[in-house]
């Protein structure tokens, strides 16, 4: 049943964010334009649709442009810059272009550092600490998930605080096998804490 759930939940997403395409497309409006490829590569990531979700974060990353465009982070709660260049990191670590991986998730948090907006820099911070996690870089994935957990803390942002504790929970255990994964635990709990499944 709740994979059936899923898969609905991500085809939905998926004609939310082509219909939203249509509709920037018809009132060319590059902000939408913007939003609608940014919604589309995410929508495509999850079910694995890697090809067309790097085309649509691609395409987004041409119509970004971080004077004209930040403003809208606060409309939809995480700089588009930011969250394409993110997720196009974790695209192309799947496509098997890990050292472009790590470059987009560098920009990325270069980006999100200069734009003073903390929820778009725990975004990243939490998405890149997730990429040095696939890269196994246990010292790497601590040091992003600690400033994770720091910034989250200080602007009391739950989704991402839960992020970066299972992946300090994972680094300290990977770093030191006879650790046990209570923090991993916790992380979990809180991540539930939010709502998510």
């Amino acid at each position: 049943m709740g994979v059936y759930v899923v898969r609905a939940q991500l085809r939905s997403a998926q004609e939310l964010g082509e219909q939203f395409l249509r509709l920037a497309q018809s009132a060319q409006d590059p902000a939408l334009l913007l939003e609608a490829h940014f919604m589309l590569g995410d929508a495509l990531l999850w079910p694995g649709e890697l090809s067309l979700a790097r085309t649509h974060l691609e395409q987004g990353l041409t119509l970004y442009d971080p004077q004209q465009h930040h403003s809208l982070a606060i409309l939809y709660g995480t700089d588009t810059g930011v969250g394409c260049l993110s997720f196009l990191a974790r695209v192309l670590w799947h496509l098997g272009y890990q050292d472009q991986a790590l470059k987009s998730s560098d920009r990325a948090l270069a980006l999100a550092t200069s734009l003073s907006h903390p929820f778009s820099l725990a975004h990243v911070l939490s998405w890149a600490a997730a990429l040095h996690q696939l890269r196994r870089e246990a010292q790497t994935v601590q040091e992003r998930a600690e400033a994770t957990l720091a910034l989250t803390s200080e602007h009391e942002i739950a989704f991402f605080a839960a992020h970066g504790m299972v992946l300090r929970g994972w680094a300290l255990v990977e770093q030191d096998k006879d650790r046990k994964s209570g923090q991993i635990r916790q992380g979990i709990a809180a991540y539930r804490a939010t709502g998510q499944s």
